[in-house]
C-alpha cells in the first residue's frame, strides 16, 4: 500500500475528530441531550460523557494529525467509531427518532451513519497497521 493512504486517513480523522469533539465541547447541553434520547443512559449520566467524551475525541483526535501516540489515538479513535456504530444501529432498529449527535447539524440516526461509522473502523484498522513498527510484527514464515 502507498505509504500516503495512511496518512491522508489519519489526518482527515484526525481532523474530524477535532472538529466534532470541539462543537460538542462547545454546546455539552445540546450533546447531553442527544446522548439522553438514545434512551439509554440517565440525564446525570448523559451530562458527564457529554463533559468528558468530546475531550477525549478531540485529544485522539491532535494525536492522529500530529502523529504522537499514534497506536492509542487509533486505537480510541477505532474503538469510538465500532461503539458509536453499535449505539446507532441500536437506535435504528428500536425506530428512535434521535440525532446522530456526531456534529451539531448531522441529522438523524440511520444506517448510512452506522456505515461510516464502520468505515471510520476499517480506515482506523489500515492507519493502525501502517503505524505498528516492524519490530513488532510477526516475521514471516521461512
Amino acid at each position: 500500500m502507498k505509504r500516503w493512504i495512511p496518512a491522508i486517513l489519519r489526518i482527515a480523522i484526525g481532523l474530524l475528530f477535532i472538529i466534532a469533539g470541539g462543537e460538542k465541547l462547545a454546546n455539552p447541553l445540546a450533546f447531553a441531550g442527544n446522548i439522553t434520547d438514545y434512551d439509554v443512559l440517565s440525564p446525570q449520566m448523559s451530562m458527564i460523557v457529554a463533559r468528558y467524551l468530546p475531550v477525549l475525541e478531540v485529544l485522539a483526535g491532535l494525536s492522529m494529525v500530529a502523529n504522537y501516540f499514534i497506536l492509542g489515538g487509533t486505537a480510541l479513535i477505532g474503538a469510538l467509531n465500532a461503539f458509536f456504530a453499535v449505539m446507532v444501529g441500536v437506535a435504528v432498529v428500536r425506530g428512535l427518532s434521535v440525532d446522530c449527535g456526531c456534529f451539531s447539524e448531522s441529522g438523524k440516526a440511520s444506517v448510512t451513519h452506522v456505515l461510516f461509522n464502520l468505515a471510520l473502523c476499517a480506515a482506523c484498522v489500515v492507519i493502525f497497521r501502517s503505524s505498528v513498527p516492524p519490530a513488532l510484527t510477526a516475521p514471516e514464515p521461512a
